[in-house]
């Protein structure tokens, strides 16, 4: 589907309005868990007797301590995820194997329907183009346009060569781009 650029407008300020919109909902979430856990007594409370380097130090140690138990955490739930399904493809390999190759047969089922687009018309302008459109009114009017091809060979150091027809005894006269030399570098 091609997006017209009438309605990129609308998209964007769809888009922006909810990334606004979850940005303070994700400050809303934090603010309240930092006042619930002010109340609570379970934040970090900085006594006046404390110096700099302590609390600096009590932080650090804090955030550490919660960083490694969540990481502990995340990898003790992947592990045991991953605990489960190799003992579930173990227990049952010729299910598992049946089970990856349907899969795998359901996922390239759409190759069938895959075609490749070769024609740089048809890749490069819209079908209601005016250019295209004039171009399919010239085809089917007229014979097909090509654009030819054109390559220019010059050979400056070779002299011009002739060859003899065998039926009529004519020599025809050829430039030096046409000796063996020159064609077959």
């Amino acid at each position: 589907a091609v997006v017209s650029t009438q309605s990129t407008g609308g998209i964007a300020a769809i888009m922006g309005s909810l990334y606004v919109l979850l940005a303070f909902l994700i400050g809303l979430h934090c603010l309240c868990r930092w006042v619930t856990r002010y109340r609570r007594g379970d934040g970090d409370s900085i006594n006046s007797s404390n110096s700099i380097d302590d609390i600096k130090h009590g932080l650090v140690k804090n955030l550490r301590f919660k960083m490694v138990s969540k990481g502990h955490t995340i990898e003790s739930i992947i592990a045991s995820g991953f605990h489960i399904w190799s003992s579930m493809c173990c227990n049952n390999p010729w299910r598992c194997l049946l089970g990856s190759v349907i899969g795998v047969g359901i996922f390239t089922s759409g190759l069938a329907y895959f075609t490749i687009t070769t024609d740089p018309v048809k890749l490069w302008s819209s079908p209601t183009s005016v250019a295209r459109q004039q171009k399919e009114y010239f085809d089917e009017h007229f014979t097909p346009f090509y654009r030819t091809t054109m390559v220019v060979i010059k050979a400056p150091t070779f002299e011009p060569t002739s060859y003899h027809m065998v039926g009529n005894q004519k020599t025809v006269n050829f430039g030096g781009v046409l000796s063996y030399e020159v064609l077959a570098e």
